[in-house]
């Protein structure tokens, strides 16, 4: 043994024996080096979105179950 991580603790389990879960080094090493690369820039759009093509139908007055009809009553 040479003294070096394996994993880094995550979560642990104290009334299960001192149960512990860890993430492998090797996966937060690649984590580390994905985040130190230069990201790419997202330019926003120059026009809005468009607009829905119809607009939606308004709630009917009417209640439509017989439980609303009941709370009505």
């Amino acid at each position: 043994m040479k003294g070096e991580a394996i994993g880094i603790a995550t979560f642990l389990i104290e009334g299960g024996q001192n149960l512990n879960f860890a993430i492998p080094v090797k996966y937060v090493a690649n984590l580390l080096n994905e985040s130190k690369k230069p990201k790419k820039k997202i330019k926003p759009a120059l026009e809005p979105a468009p607009a829905p093509e119809a607009p939606a139908p308004a709630p009917s007055p009417e209640p439509v179950d017989e439980l609303e009809k009941a709370k009505a009553e």
